[in-house]
């Protein structure tokens, strides 16, 4: 089975037509799709890692703030 990448280098082995170029335009296209979905996908993540980490450091100031027995927080 042939991969995008390769499906598309492919194209132009042989003196480009109009058939052959408007498969690459398809080509790219899907590519530009499919890496958008990736792009879209890792900010997602990235603001969600953000957002577990602030409350992270939220519980954790909370509770340093709110400590009674500082002597726990040696261990």
């Amino acid at each position: 089975m042939m991969t995008a990448a390769s499906r598309c280098s492919a194209l132009f082995a042989v003196p480009p037509d109009m058939r052959r170029i408007e498969e690459l335009v398809q080509c790219c296209e899907r590519r530009k799709a499919s890496a958008a979905r990736k792009l879209a996908s890792a900010q997602a993540e990235v603001a969600a890692a953000q957002a577990a980490y602030e409350q992270a450091i939220d519980a954790r100031n909370d509770w340093i703030a709110n400590n009674p027995d500082p002597q726990l927080m040696m261990l």
